[in-house]
């Protein structure tokens, strides 16, 4: 090591020193675990078809490049884009992610991830639809 780095110091106890450097380790990676840690609550899921008249929008957001929040949003508007274009008046929207029926319904987004997906959206859904609804 010291032929690659000048300011590269032996340890006078090399056994000392990688037992504190696997305590170290070991002591980050807790506080990494505990830090990332989400809440999460099970729900049953089961698809029910729609009422007579209606159509089922189902989403479920995954994508490698962007996030399930992204994905689901894009979902949603291209399906409602579909929805519309077919003529189609009644649509029930099942998405899986809170934070995209929380954003749709309260109008809009202050966060720039998504912003112009979740204004498309709320352009389609002020078109003529005779209903629309979120499961």
């Amino acid at each position: 090591m010291e032929q690659h780095n000048n300011h590269f110091m032996r340890p006078t106890n090399a056994g000392y020193y990688i037992l504190q450097k696997v305590k170290e380790y070991h002591a980050s990676s807790v506080v990494s675990l505990v830090a990332t840690q989400v809440h999460r609550t099970a729900s049953h899921i089961g698809w029910k078809p729609p009422d007579d008249d209606w159509i089922k929008l189902n989403t479920d957001g995954a994508c490698k490049e962007r996030s399930a929040y992204v994905a689901e949003l894009w979902g949603v508007l291209e399906g409602l884009n579909y929805a519309w274009r077919l003529g189609i008046p009644r649509v029930e929207l099942n998405v899986d992610s809170a934070a995209v029926v929380k954003v749709i319904n309260e109008g809009g987004t202050n966060s720039a991830m998504g912003y112009s997906l979740v204004k498309d959206i709320l352009r389609l859904l002020s078109l003529e639809w005779e209903k629309y609804g979120f499961l």
